[in-house]
């Protein structure tokens, strides 16, 4: 089920908590490997200023300097911006971390996690069952066959028990 209610500030914000209906904050979660993960936080706010989003990457780093993964925080309401530069092709402006989220190119990738009133609150529109199967299987919404090949074959590196499912299954 996708997550509805209104995300808290970023950890360690001084700004004042937002209640804006779709300022969402999730991390996407996977299984990882040390050494050979990121670690990323998503979150959607209309402030589109990249050095706004590198602010709250580096503020995120600083608050968790002996974390071995690469951390990357996005902000989903402007992947539209450097969408295209970097896949070649247009994106359309999402509406919500939880519409990004169901974009991500693997069905067990399509998952995300937040502090709510009574728990964590999961985005997981594909379900639960790829990710704790270990089973790989494209998301055709927006991903390329080329790109889901390449990522299934480093992840398949990685992680030699996964089940990689066919593009055309």
């Amino acid at each position: 089920s996708s997550a509805t209610s209104p995300a808290r500030a970023l950890p360690g914000s001084s700004q004042p908590r937002r209640r804006a209906a779709n300022s969402h904050a999730h991390i996407p979660i996977g299984s990882t490997s040390q050494n050979h993960c990121d670690e990323v936080l998503v979150y959607f706010d209309p402030d589109l200023s990249q050095t706004t989003e590198a602010a709250h990457e580096a503020r995120l780093r600083s608050l968790f300097p002996t974390l071995s993964a690469r951390l990357d925080v996005k902000n989903q309401a402007r992947v539209h911006q450097w969408y295209e530069a970097k896949f070649g092709r247009p994106l359309a402006a999402y509406t919500s971390a939880p519409a990004a989220i169901a974009t991500y190119p693997t069905t067990a990738t399509c998952i995300g996690i937040r502090p709510g009133a009574e728990g964590l609150e999961i985005t997981a529109p594909f379900g639960l069952a790829d990710l704790w199967a270990g089973i790989v299987r494209p998301n055709k919404t927006l991903v390329t066959e080329d790109i889901y090949r390449a990522k299934a074959a480093r992840w398949r590196a990685l992680w030699p028990h996964l089940a990689i499912r066919p593009w055309n299954e």
